[in-house]
């Protein structure tokens, strides 16, 4: 089958699913393979379920008309999202970076939909898999699509681009994350790059912040450039007590943000979805409402009461860009009973020893701070410090079940494998 004769299917149902677990009616599954798993295995499952179709490599299936035989489930998939963003006629922003970037799309969503009708990718749904199904939940009520881009290979971004065809841009920064699959930080600037390159060869629209150097050496002849600056002319007194708040300056007033989010250093975050809403023609009133408004969420710059303690959730990602800067924050927070727990940063490859190495160095040096490692490379790393370390946070939570902690301010920081939110109840 066609993918014009597919995509009118897709045209009649209400969705796409790819878990039958998840069945909405009307939808058309999509009976994708992985490593560990096989799609094809749920298929009369979903049907069953109420899905009307079922997109499937089996041709065996070809005789019975609720099956749509294809060569490939996940090209198929693909070149349906690719074709779909061709019939519409709106702006789409693409978002990649080391850090911050779901922060920043959720902060740009909420800030477009409070004047216009905006599709975003959901959760961190940002890889070959999730950024066709972000596309493909673009009606024709949609104003504008916002969709994250990941990647952890050279070439990735390239590859989203030509489904996604985005008009507009940003890349939030460009750290030390995923060396392991990029072999080197060069290539992690290389790989990140691919999303100006495709601007720029299509003649699009890049938001650059221009406090950046690593941005600003990258080569953008063709794109449209809109800069922006986190202190030169955007903020003043940014503060972290324990949320982030600043004045914003604009021309000719001056407004007080106040947000939900923990961390100074979400001042790039907030600056980069100003830069993009204000774009396109959000009123600094409707920014500021969105901003105060907006909850993080997923362990994300998170600040959670518990009965015990104020635990500061930030385990959804790490790498030596966002370690630091996090751990900074904390430490300059009003208080003074304070613990850190930190999680291994994963995918550094041969960078990793050093890298957790330096973090246990740089706490170290603040005095009276309570730390607790986990992990095997912060293991290695804290073994003659004298701060608490352990292989797996199953000890760690052995650990302070039976020494509760309480009355303290508690910063939660590392890699999402590290599955870090296990402690939450003993905290």
């Amino acid at each position: 089958m066609s993918i014009s004769e597919l995509y009118k299917h897709y045209r009649t149902c209400t969705a796409i699913c790819i878990d039958s677990r998840k069945v909405i009616p009307n939808a058309i599954f999509f009976a994708l393979k992985g490593p560990h798993f096989d799609g094809h295995a749920y298929a009369d499952d979903a049907l069953q379920m109420g899905c009307s179709f079922a997109v499937v490599e089996d041709v065996s299936r070809k005789n019975d008309d609720r099956f749509i035989v294809v060569p490939n489930v996940l090209n198929a998939l693909q070149d349906l999202a690719s074709f779909h963003r061709t019939q519409l006629d709106i702006p789409i922003l693409a978002i990649t970076g080391s850090n911050g970037k779901t922060t920043t799309k959720e902060l740009i969503h909420a800030m477009l939909s409070r004047s216009k009708k905006v599709v975003s990718t959901e959760g961190n749904l940002n890889n070959h898999i999730g950024l066709p199904l972000s596309l493909l939940r673009i009606t024709d009520e949609t104003e504008i699509g916002v969709v994250e881009m990941g990647a952890n290979h050279l070439h990735e971004i390239h590859h989203l681009c030509t489904i996604a065809q985005p008009t507009h841009g940003l890349i939030t920064n460009i750290g030390k994350a995923h060396i392991e699959g990029f072999g080197s930080y060069k290539n992690v600037i290389r790989a990140k790059s691919e999303l100006y390159e495709w601007l720029a060869r299509h003649g699009g629209t890049i938001f650059r912040n221009s406090d950046n150097p690593v941005l600003a050496s990258i080569t953008t002849s063709g794109a449209r450039i809109v800069d922006y600056s986190v202190t030169h002319n955007m903020f003043s007194d940014i503060r972290s007590n324990p949320y982030f708040e600043a004045i914003w300056h604009l021309p000719g007033q001056t407004c007080q943000l106040k947000s939900q989010l923990f961390g100074s250093y979400n001042a790039e975050n907030v600056a980069a979805a100003i830069s993009v809403t204000r774009f396109f023609g959000v009123s600094a009133d409707d920014i500021q409402t969105a901003l105060a408004g907006y909850a993080p969420m997923n362990h994300r710059s998170q600040i959670i009461q518990t009965s015990r303690n104020m635990v500061v959730m930030d385990a959804y990602n790490a790498n030596p860009s966002s370690m630091i800067p996090a751990i900074s924050d904390f430490v300059n927070t009003r208080g003074d009973k304070k613990m850190i727990i930190l999680g291994d940063m994963f995918e550094l490859g041969a960078e990793a020893a050093k890298a957790h190495e330096q973090v246990v160095q740089f706490i170290s040096a603040i005095t009276g701070l309570e730390a607790i490692f986990i992990g095997q490379e912060f293991h290695k790393a804290a073994k003659e410090t004298g701060h608490l370390h352990f292989i797996g946070v199953e000890d760690a939570l052995d650990y302070l079940e039976a020494h509760p902690v309480r009355d303290n301010q508690i910063l939660l920081k590392g890699s999402r494998g590290m599955s870090l939110e296990k402690l939450l109840p003993c905290l």
